[in-house]
């Protein structure tokens, strides 16, 4: 964004993102019923007792729809038929992990009950350090995999449909070309979120941004320009780099970008390590109270002088009872809530039904 729009200011996101527009339910929508969603975050683990990673659950279903429609390579869509190949990767490989295990998975037919029930059951018996393991393997596959759909569906998604993108244009920098960089085959990565999503769009929308895949080398300044290498392809010749945590890998940055054993596509943000059900709440609990400490927080003061405003009333007005009938003593305290909110009165709620001003 900084080099996209003339003088951007994290604090002009907010003016960035059209209202009403319904792009945000799109997106989201859109993040739900992809396939790289199910593999992640797949709604069926209930059907383990949530004693199983997403990445298996996904594998079992996947099986069970493959094996009832002998016709079809796999669940993905024809029209995603571009990373069908990756996808059924993926499935191989996560035969091959249960094979490992000592569960043969192409003798078992879950279009039977009998198999079915077979095959959940010795899945759901697979120790948990044995499942970190198999996501730990699969994940680059399936970060690649994500970056391809997301490509897809919203690096290919028509933003004027939804907006007007010539305000955005008039705020374009004009003086130099952009490149983006990262591993992962697309600019467009299962880390980003949906807001980001949305921004990136936006800006391949109004500047044709260009994306090189693979790992940044080195940086070499020259008279001419400064020469970016990568492991793979040819360099780039650039005016300027601007790089997260730099090419060279020193014991600072090493610790900055090394891979915590808290999976960012799995689990609690707050908890560190994976925990069992039981332990979660509790565990989550101290890491509210911590931060609670660590920030600070500071009790509002103590509001004195208050009126009393009938919740039951605004309930009333929310489903239009009184659109017809002008019930005065609605009126009369929905007009001084009004005026007070105009004059700059700040407003806060108790429990009870009594307004505080």
């Amino acid at each position: 964004m900084h080099y996209t729009f003339c003088d951007f200011a994290h604090e002009d996101l907010p003016n960035f993102y059209p209202k009403g527009c319904g792009i945000e339910s799109y997106v989201q929508t859109t993040l739900e019923q992809s396939t790289f969603w199910q593999i992640r975050y797949s709604r069926n683990i209930e059907f383990f007792d949530k004693k199983v990673i997403s990445e298996l659950c996904w594998f079992f279903f996947e099986k069970a729809f493959r094996d009832a429609n002998p016709g079809r390579m796999s669940s993905v869509s024809p029209r995603q038929r571009f990373f069908s190949t990756k996808i059924n990767k993926l499935f191989a490989q996560l035969s091959d992990h249960l094979t490992r295990l000592g569960i043969d998975v192409s003798s078992y037919q879950l279009d039977s009950a009998q198999d079915e029930d077979r095959l959940r059951k010795r899945i759901a018996a697979i120790p948990q350090t044995e499942q970190f393991a198999i996501q730990e393997q699969l994940n680059p596959l399936i970060t690649e995999i994500a970056s391809l759909e997301l490509d897809q569906k919203i690096g290919g998604m028509m933003l004027n449909q939804f907006c007007s993108l010539s305000p955005y244009r008039k705020l374009l920098r004009k003086e130099f070309d952009i490149w983006l960089n990262d591993g992962t085959p697309t600019a467009y990565t299962e880390k980003l979120s949906p807001a980001n999503l949305f921004f990136m769009k936006l800006c391949q929308s109004v500047e044709p941004i260009q994306y090189k895949s693979g790992k940044l080398a080195n940086i070499n300044p020259t008279d001419a320009g400064i020469v970016a290498q990568f492991e793979n392809g040819r360099p780039l010749m650039l005016d300027h780099v601007a790089t997260r945590f730099g090419v060279v890998e020193t014991d600072t940055n090493r610790n900055m970008i090394a891979f915590s054993k808290r999976k960012m596509h799995f689990g609690d943000w707050l908890l560190e390590e994976p925990v069992s059900d039981n332990q979660r709440v509790n565990a989550a609990y101290r890491a509210v109270q911590n931060a609670t400490r660590k920030f600070n927080v500071a009790q509002p003061p103590r509001l004195t002088r208050h009126v009393r405003v009938s919740k039951a009333l605004y309930l009333a007005l929310s489903l239009l009872l009184f659109e017809e009938s002008g019930h005065k003593g609605f009126r009369k305290e929905e007009k001084r809530l009004r005026d007070r909110l105009r004059r700059g009165d700040k407003i806060a709620y108790t429990e009870t039904s009594t307004l505080y001003i």
